[in-house]
C-alpha cells in the first residue's frame, strides 16, 4: 500500500484574515530521468539506452501533439491538453488573442489513477507541527515576515 506523509504548518490566510494551521502532503525529492530509465529497466529487463532512446521520441512526439493543440492521453496515468486563460471582453472586436493572460498545460489522471488516490494512506509527520512564532506569538528573529 502507498503511503504519503502530511505536515501542517501556521499560515496567514490572508482571505479570512487570520491565523491558521494548514496541512499538506510532504514533497520528497524529485526522481530524474536517469533514476526513471534505470528503475524501468530492472522492471522489465529492457535495456537502459533502448528506454533512453523510446522516451525521448516518445516525449517529442507528445510535445509536439500536445503544442498543436491535441490532447494526449498517457497510457494508465491520465489526458494532457492545452488551455489558457483569458481576459473577458464586452465587444466581440475586443476578444480575441491580446487578452490572453496564461498559458498552460492540463491534466485530468484516468479513473483508476483518482480511484486509487483513495488508497493512499496517510501519515502524520512525528514533528507534524511547524510554527514559525514563539510562544507569544510573535515572529521569531529572522524570520521574513515580521514587518
Amino acid at each position: 500500500m502507498s503511503k504519503i506523509l502530511v505536515k501542517s504548518k501556521l499560515q496567514r490566510l490572508a482571505a479570512q484574515k487570520k491565523d491558521a494551521y494548514v496541512t499538506r502532503s510532504v514533497s520528497l525529492p524529485m526522481i530524474d530521468e536517469k533514476t526513471l530509465i534505470e528503475r524501468a529497466a530492472e522492471n522489465s529487463l529492457i535495456h537502459p539506452g533502448h528506454l533512453y532512446a523510446a522516451m525521448q521520441a516518445v516525449t517529442q512526439t507528445f510535445r509536439n501533439f500536445l503544442f498543436t493543440g491535441h490532447s494526449v492521453q498517457f497510457p494508465n496515468v491520465g489526458v494532457f491538453r492545452f488551455g489558457i486563460n483569458a481576459h473577458a471582453s464586452e465587444q466581440m472586436e475586443d476578444a480575441g488573442v491580446a487578452q490572453v493572460y496564461r498559458r498552460k498545460i492540463l491534466y485530468r489522471p484516468t479513473s483508476d489513477l483518482r480511484q486509487a488516490l483513495n488508497s493512499i494512506q496517510l501519515e502524520k509527520l512525528q514533528s507534524d507541527i511547524i510554527d514559525d512564532t514563539n510562544e507569544d506569538n510573535q515572529p521569531t528573529e529572522g524570520d521574513e515576515n515580521n514587518g
